[in-house]
């Protein structure tokens, strides 16, 4: 292994702050893609089919934001994860343990 690939606390401090900046956006979108799709699907019923179909509209308007809620949730958990996981290795890294980034693997919650 080479010198190149020891991870230090600024590194970890680096991929931290770009994770958080990331999780902050993919959160945001899932969040907004999904009220912005029920309100596509509202108005899209409404217009087709007007005051007839009103029920079908309420229904599309819940499900998506419902739809986006489940996936914010889902990416929040999925980066809390990895954003533990970095607080596990900048422990070890602070312990004084010499860890190579080739060998630091991050995944999941599931």
């Amino acid at each position: 292994m080479e010198d190149a690939d020891v991870v230090d606390k600024q590194s970890v401090g680096r991929v931290r702050a770009v994770t958080r900046s990331t999780a902050r956006g993919v959160v945001l979108v899932a969040l907004l893609s999904g009220a912005a799709a029920g309100l596509l699907a509202w108005g899209l019923v409404y217009v087709v089919y007007g005051s007839e179909r009103l029920t079908t509209t309420w229904f599309a308007l819940a499900v998506f934001p419902a739809l986006g809620i489940y996936q914010a949730v889902h990416w929040w958990r999925h980066y809390r994860s990895i954003l533990q996981q970095l607080d596990a290795l900048e422990a070890r890294v602070e312990g004084g343990e010499v860890v190579y980034g080739s060998q630091v693997k991050f995944h999941s919650y599931r």
